[in-house]
């Protein structure tokens, strides 16, 4: 497991540790691990087709499954 950076359960809003993502034999992200602190600005810098927008696709689809379905 990779600690990005520690911090308190309070403080930690997001927490993404060794996400992987693979697409048939091509894997897209590899490993990739953040954590976002509270009050914090996060994001993500790299060239295209580095898995910006993969990460953020994957983290979605994670909070979507975890949140109730509200009517």
């Amino acid at each position: 497991m990779v600690r990005v950076h520690e911090m308190s359960t309070a403080e930690t809003m997001i927490f993404c540790d060794a996400l992987t993502k693979r697409f048939g034999h091509f894997t897209a992200v590899d490993h990739v691990s953040f954590a976002v602190a509270k009050g914090s600005i996060f994001g993500f810098l790299g060239p295209n087709g580095s898995g910006k927008s993969t990460v953020f696709a994957c983290w979605v689809d994670c909070v979507l499954v975890r949140v109730p379905n509200r009517q």
